[in-house]
């Protein structure tokens, strides 16, 4: 990890919420879990996307990650899961 940038040490800060985001997401909500990023403006914060229920998941996952106040969540069209499918059912492009 380079020291001076200061998204990449933001990032390295808050791993491990990301991870417990994304276990969360794909195990105890995964059917409505749309997924999760990185949104890189300062400060870095988690975003996670939920299709239903997003009151109810970012308070489960407030309650969990470290820094809650560096964590997003947002509703969503899709799951992570229908996306997925999509993605695999559509013919490659070229």
């Amino acid at each position: 990890m380079d020291q001076t940038d200061p998204v990449a040490a933001a990032q390295h800060q808050l791993r491990d919420d990301l991870e417990l985001v994304r276990r969360y997401g794909q195990g105890e909500a995964a059917d409505h879990f749309g997924g999760c990023y990185w949104d890189n403006e300062l400060p870095v914060t988690i975003v996670a996307l939920f299709t239903a229920e997003v009151d109810r998941h970012q308070s489960v996952l407030r309650s969990r990650v470290r820094q809650p106040a560096r964590l997003a969540v947002r509703a969503a069209p899709r799951t992570w899961r229908q996306v997925q499918a999509d993605n695999e059912a559509s013919p490659p492009c070229c």
